[in-house]
């Protein structure tokens, strides 16, 4: 089904495509097109987009920490490689020559997510049609059992971001949309490689009404997300955070400080996954989406990006 989309306004520029074809990027590519796969679950994070056979290139800080220099720091790209069309009722291949996830400047790397009426931007080669994910993922060593890491960055949306709160829809077997879609919108994530590696383990996230941010943690086996943490939240303005995570079974910890307050959240408590061995960060744009949502093209960056252990 061939249609005229704008394709993006940034930096003063225009792209526009017909068909599956598209113009401008801002990098150089990250990663090669796959085939669609099926509905995963909702809590399933599939790893299909990585960097193409190259070591990592980051920078060492005095204190020990890995920095990210460009998204050839990070250990992979989840870039989305199909769109779904309405109209269609199926996900189509992206243009191959657009990229989400760009280098911005030195050291700051862009997360971009399209959305209109009639299609919208998916999650990785999935046909998932109720979520939208572009992210970046690891720097340096992982975290394991026991130890106690700090993952920083310096983020800000774009001064019209909406964070679809509106979206109170889901799909049905037969394709129709019916009430009961949960809403999120992560911009960190970490997340187990190994054993309950589906839903994540900290998440820190823009709230429903785009006026406040939290820090989330959902440990062992209980059920969802719990806020630890809730701070204001400006679209446009940059906010400097560290989120301080400790595993344990018994005595973890999920805080986080921002613009250089005191650390806060919750101590001495369980944060681990079941069967889990092997955590990962993730920066980006993961979010809800679908028709009704009241969301828009939007974007994220993150600069200042680093991961340390601190233990």
């Amino acid at each position: 089904m061939a249609r005229w989309r704008i394709i993006a306004i940034m930096g003063g520029m225009i792209g526009l495509g017909f068909g599956n074809f598209a113009v401008r990027s801002l990098a150089a590519p990250t990663s090669r097109p796959s085939s669609v796969v099926g509905e995963a679950g909702d809590d399933a994070d599939i790893d299909l987009s990585t960097p193409q056979g190259q070591a990592s290139q980051y920078a060492r800080t005095p204190d020990g920490a890995y920095r990210m220099t460009s998204l050839k720091s990070f250990e992979g790209i989840e870039e989305p490689r199909m769109d779904w069309v309405v109209a269609e009722h199926d996900v189509e291949r992206k243009a191959s020559n657009f990229f989400n996830i760009t280098d911005v400047a030195p050291g700051t790397v862009r997360m971009f997510l399209r959305y209109r009426r009639d299609w919208w931007d998916g999650d990785q080669a999935t046909n998932r049609r109720d979520r939208q994910r572009a992210e970046v993922k690891g720097l340096g060593p992982h975290q394991k059992d026991g130890q106690t890491f700090e993952y920083s960055t310096t983020w800000r949306t774009d001064p019209d971001f909406t964070d679809p709160a509106k979206l109170t829809a889901g799909l049905s077997d037969d394709g129709e949309w019916v009430g009961g879609r949960k809403h999120f919108c992560h911009v960190f994530q970490l997340k187990a490689t190994n054993g309950s590696d589906g839903p994540p383990l900290v998440t820190m996230s823009v709230d429903a009404g785009n006026k406040t941010a939290d820090l989330d943690f959902g440990s062992g086996r209980s059920g969802g997300l719990k806020v630890v943490r809730t701070f204001p939240f400006k679209a446009g303005e940059w906010m400097h955070v560290v989120i301080r995570i400790k595993i344990s079974h018994t005595n973890g910890e999920a805080e986080i400080s921002v613009n250089g307050d005191e650390f806060k959240g919750a101590i001495h408590v369980p944060v681990y996954r079941p069967n889990s061995t092997d955590y990962r960060p993730k920066w980006g744009l993961y979010r809800a989406i679908g028709p009704a949502s009241g969301a828009h093209d939007d974007w994220v960056e993150h600069r200042d990006v680093t991961a340390r252990r601190v233990d």
